[in-house]
């Protein structure tokens, strides 16, 4: 093949990479936005009717069965779209990897179920009632994933944003809302119980309905179910092992924070916590918008300067949407938290520590999916070093300065990822993600900040509506300025 054939290709492949891309992120960022309602409706109402320690212990329930959930998978999210890759001539070989990674799944939470609900009355008080069937979600969730996957590797992400966007999150706030004026008001039923019960049925018919999405593309012909074996899943489990590191990890992040606040302090501190937590996803989300999609054309592209070329146009958008966004949360941070009844006045500044490391984990999440590919060891190894400096940071913050050095500690342990993450991508594959074009967002940023500042107290004078009106002139005002510093937001081939 000529030359010109071989770009013609690659110009071809790029373009229908993009296009897919673009289609994955209209999907998930209206998954994300539906998600997001819905978790603010909840909060709302969870804080209001519960109260925040019950928020509290929901948060410290979550962190450790999906942390556990995300172990569960062993990396097989992200690994096997390069599986799949791999076997793609061998349709026998195919279904067998989904059989077998469906089983591997299945096996390790089931054990991590039981061996939670033999720990439960040791991890969690009496006086909490919060009932020991909640283990029993990890299972739940890790099949769910697993199944969502399958799915998503065949490049339709239309069931993981039904799933993700609607089901869970309104089948939560819907199950919460019933549970509590129909079963807590009438039957004087205790709150924490009714809670966890909403949150445990969400998730079942979550997995009922990533089931029904693995059933269509089975019936479609898109994916197969082959045999299980032992000496293979044992095969699998071994060649996942430093991505499961690396997949947990990232559910760690944002879980070891909440749970070692929580050993140091009482639920009501760290339900606020979990409060701004919440609304930091809504940054956190901004990689999430690229990553379904990403992964497989990750693992299905073999230049490194194509994967490096990819990855610099969407770290740079990923930043510079992440930016945008923290700094309206940030400067609003006060009013946005006494929405749900929490009133923090140091609320502005644990959500900018807070956002600050979302932004750092965020633009440089994607430099980690070749690295998993290619090299896994390494990027456990990344993630191992960015836990334990996590971890440490954390629990001295929180023994000194409570939520504001927990926040602190998690900021410091991304920005330890985000380092790593590039040096690794530097090192392993001369890729230079980060250059001089990142200053313009940073520019447009402070331009947003200084005008916010100017005309923010005039705009809360006026309950709800001055907030939402200063959130969207915050979120304009950054728009036109990088537009007039000449970045482009499009998903393009040549943006």
């Amino acid at each position: 093949m000529s030359d010109r054939d071989n770009i013609s290709k690659e110009d071809s492949n790029s373009a229908r990479d993009f296009a897919d891309l673009r289609r994955a992120v209209i999907a998930t960022f209206s998954s994300s936005l539906a998600r997001s309602v819905a978790r603010v409706l909840l909060i709302i109402f969870v804080v209001d009717l519960y109260g925040i320690g019950s928020f509290g212990y929901l948060g410290e329930v979550a962190a450790t069965v999906e942390l556990l959930a995300a172990l569960a998978c062993l990396g097989l999210p992200k690994t096997i779209m390069a599986y799949f890759d791999r076997d793609k001539d061998s349709p026998e070989n195919s279904a067998n990897l989904v059989a077998n990674a469906l089983g591997l799944t299945m096996l390790i939470g089931a054990s991590l179920s039981l061996f939670m609900l033999l720990l439960w009355p040791i991890l969690f008080p009496i006086k909490a009632n919060i009932p020991a069937y909640a283990a029993l979600a990890i299972f739940i969730i890790s099949i769910t994933e697993m199944m969502l996957t399958l799915t998503r590797s065949r490049r339709i992400i239309k069931w993981e944003s039904i799933v993700k966007g609607l089901v869970k999150p309104w089948g939560f706030f819907i199950l919460a809302m019933g549970g509590y004026f129909f079963i807590v008001q009438r039957y004087d039923s205790e709150p924490m119980m009714v809670l966890i019960a909403a949150y445990f049925l969400s998730l079942i018919i979550s997995a009922l309905f990533a089931g029904a999405g693995m059933m269509q593309i089975m019936r479609d012909g898109q994916i197969s179910l082959g045999k299980v074996s032992i000496k293979a899943m044992g095969k699998l489990a071994k060649e996942s092992a430093p991505i499961a590191i690396v997949d947990a990890g990232s559910f760690a992040f944002r879980r070891l924070d909440i749970i070692i606040l929580g050993i140091m302090t009482g639920s009501s501190v760290t339900g606020i916590y979990y409060l701004g937590q919440q609304l930091a996803t809504v940054v956190e989300k901004m990689r999430h918008l690229f990553e379904p999609m990403a992964a497989p054309i990750l693992a299905q592209t073999q230049s490194t300067k194509t994967i490096g070329e990819y990855l610099q146009k969407t770290c740079r958008w990923v930043f510079a949407a992440s930016l945008g966004s923290a700094i309206c949360f940030a400067l609003y941070a006060q009013p946005l938290m006494a929405l749900f009844d929490v009133y923090f006045a140091a609320a502005l500044i644990f959500m900018s520590i807070l956002l600050w490391g979302e932004i750092a984990d965020g633009s440089s999440g994607l430099i980690e999916l070749p690295i998993i590919f290619r090299n896994p060891l390494i990027a456990s190894r990344n993630v191992v070093i960015a836990l334990c400096i996590e971890a440490l940071s954390v629990a001295i913050g929180a023994y000194h300065f409570g939520i504001l050095g927990a926040a602190a500690g998690f900021s410091i342990g991304m920005m330890a990822l985000c380092a790593l993450r590039l040096y690794s991508a530097r090192k392993l594959y001369d890729m230079h993600i980060v250059d001089s074009s990142y200053l313009k967002p940073i520019g447009a940023a402070i331009v947003s900040i200084i005008i916010t500042l100017l005309i923010r107290d005039y705009l809360l004078l006026i309950p709800y509506i001055g907030l939402l009106i200063g959130i969207i002139i915050c979120g304009g005002i950054f728009l036109i300025a990088i537009k007039f510093m000449g970045v482009s937001m499009k998903i393009s081939d040549n943006s």
